[in-house]
């Protein structure tokens, strides 16, 4: 969980492409209503890391969404999930959200910065765009 203590409520973490072939949702408690787009994608990707998160979501923001089925349920025994690889995998996430790589969407708006406050409710969907680069581009 993320942030000081409001009160205990449920965030809509979602996955989807462009063009929108497949949208995956998982639901993460979180205990602030107030976090910064750098904490959400942080929290995103421990999740990930720490399998909390469905077997067709895993690895998608990390980059290893081509990875097969069998690979993706098998994702934490691919990788030494280690504090420090845990670190790492947030670190290239927010490189990715800054060189375009993903758009992340707060109750359908974009957040742009890393440092960008936004603001959370108990069913709050925070939506993780995968953008796919152009051929050529």
């Amino acid at each position: 969980m993320v942030g000081t203590a409001d009160k205990d409520f449920r965030i809509v973490f979602r996955d989807a492409d462009l063009p929108q072939t497949g949208v995956v949702d998982a639901v993460l408690p979180f205990s602030s209503s107030i976090v910064t787009a750098r904490e959400l994608i942080a929290e995103r990707v421990r999740a990930e890391c720490d399998n909390r998160l469905p077997a067709k979501m895993a690895s998608r923001l990390l980059g290893l969404d081509a990875l097969s089925e069998a690979e993706q349920a098998n994702f934490q025994a691919l990788l030494d999930i280690s504090d420090e690889t845990v670190t790492l995998q947030i670190q290239r996430a927010f490189e990715s959200f800054e060189t375009n790589g993903f758009l992340l969407l707060v109750d359908e708006t974009q957040v742009e910065d890393l440092e960008e406050e936004v603001h959370l409710n108990s069913g709050s969907v925070v939506t993780f765009v995968q953008l796919t680069p152009l051929v050529g581009g």
